[in-house]
């Protein structure tokens, strides 16, 4: 049985029930399709298999995964650990609230909740830029909330096929996570600038975080696998990093600081590798000069 969070939840809901979808067969659509999301986040959250650690930090308790998940979608998860447990309601406020500067994505940010099916299920649209001169790119989504026990929620949202008339891009999406994504449908009245394909498609497979309240902590799992989204990636030689990280403030200044080292420990290896082959060359012109 899934006990729905309260929480902000009301407040929420109040701003914009206006945006109540009247369709009860696209209400139990969504609900069923969430259901189905939620299982697989569980899944891939617990599941060791096929994960390959990338980075880690210790100092803040983080580790970095990576998977192919059926060999060509591509899945990310984090896994950290926030030291003060009464921050757990201040996080889940944080996150489930459309208006927070940190929701589902660490980038420049615009979302809204296009509608409402319930108080914790909703629809949202987030537009983001990975950079100020990039072109702005767009999603769709279904979003739920889960309030699983007093010291445990989680956060789900995945895409379907909604039709937004994007003039550019009306292909039909197939969701490779969660398989009941490809039996819901729905039709949304989207602005003028996504008509007219002035932005970016992308689609979520599956995102999420999982909250625990321990007694001296707050477990945090997050996985996420969306097409087209890479908010940092570092091209330092042969070497890369992948970062497609969604934090609260206190969680991305973690990840301002790991990606900082991250820039630096790969710095220094580069330095290193470089010193280490001019060495090897020199002794090698030196051996070569002895034996002449």
């Amino acid at each position: 049985m899934f006990i729905f969070s309260n929480d902000n939840t009301e407040e929420i809901y109040e701003k914009n029930k206006h945006l109540l979808h009247p369709d009860i067969m696209e209400h139990i659509n969504a609900r069923n399709f969430m259901r189905d999301a939620l299982v697989q986040l569980e899944y891939h959250a617990n599941s060791r298999a096929y994960y390959k650690l990338f980075c880690r930090n210790y100092d803040y308790h983080m580790l970095f995964y990576k998977k192919n998940f059926r060999g060509h979608t591509k899945i990310q998860k984090v896994e950290y650990i926030i030291d003060d447990p009464n921050q757990y309601n201040e996080i889940i406020n944080e996150v489930w609230d459309p208006n927070s500067d940190n929701y589902f994505y660490a980038g420049s940010v615009k979302r809204k909740i296009v509608r409402v099916y319930n108080r914790n299920l909703v629809m949202i649209q987030q537009r983001c830029k990975q950079w100020s001169w990039s072109r702005e790119k767009y999603f769709y989504a279904i979003a739920a909330k889960y309030k699983i026990s007093e010291n445990k929620t989680i956060f789900v949202m995945a895409s379907a096929n909604i039709i937004d008339h994007n003039r550019k891009n009306n292909k039909y999406f197939e969701n490779e996570i969660v398989e009941s994504a490809n039996i819901f449908q729905a039709e949304i009245d989207s602005e003028d600038d996504i008509r007219n394909g002035e932005l970016k498609k992308m689609f979520v497979n599956l995102s999420g975080y999982i909250f625990e309240k321990r007694k001296n902590h707050i477990y945090i799992t997050y996985v996420d696998s969306v097409n087209g989204i890479h908010i940092l990636i570092i091209y330092f030689n042969n070497l890369i990093f992948d970062f497609n990280i969604i934090y609260s403030n206190e969680i991305n200044k973690m990840v301002r600081m790991i990606q900082y080292k991250c820039y630096v420990d790969v710095i220094i290896f580069y330095i290193c590798s470089v010193c280490f082959i001019i060495c090897v060359r020199y002794s090698s012109h030196l051996a070569m000069s002895s034996f002449k």
